[in-house]
């Protein structure tokens, strides 16, 4: 409890188990990223792509994204850090909430149903890049 007056974020008691321990960190680095890493008002994709993080929504041009809970998470990160690459491995440690539990191709499956859906509203947008070999990146258009 001291820790936590003297400032720390989170603490955990011993013995602990490694599974809590690996939930801790990834949960802090999640809100290390969003909370650093907040959309440019400045990028011109501001005006295409609006998210509300308290809804949990995406809206491209006023239209609502229908988007998984997975698909949100990897477009949201995507959009938070504009022309940033994440590999795979970061792309599911970041988003996933049991990365472990999945295969590192489900990121590719989640991006391409990202943008048929992006591209259900507007067919000339392709803001998420591939690079090949490394992962993936948001570039404003």
């Amino acid at each position: 409890m001291l820790g936590l007056e003297l400032g720390a974020d989170d603490y955990i008691t011993k013995p602990f188990s490694p599974r809590v321990l690996s939930a801790r960190v990834r949960l802090q680095l999640r809100r290390d990223t969003t909370s650093h890493f907040a959309p440019h008002s400045t990028e011109p994709s501001t005006t295409l792509f609006q998210a509300d993080e308290d809804k949990r929504r995406i809206t491209l041009r006023g239209q609502l994204l229908d988007l998984s809970r997975y698909e949100y998470g990897l477009f949201l990160l995507l959009m938070q850090n504009p022309s940033r690459t994440y590999s795979r491995e970061q792309l599911m440690q970041l988003v996933w909430a049991s990365p472990d539990e999945s295969f590192d191709r489900t990121v590719d499956t989640h991006i391409k149903v990202l943008r048929q859906k992006i591209r259900a509203v507007d067919a000339s947008l392709n803001p998420i890049k591939t690079h090949r070999g490394v992962g993936y990146s948001f570039e404003p258009q």
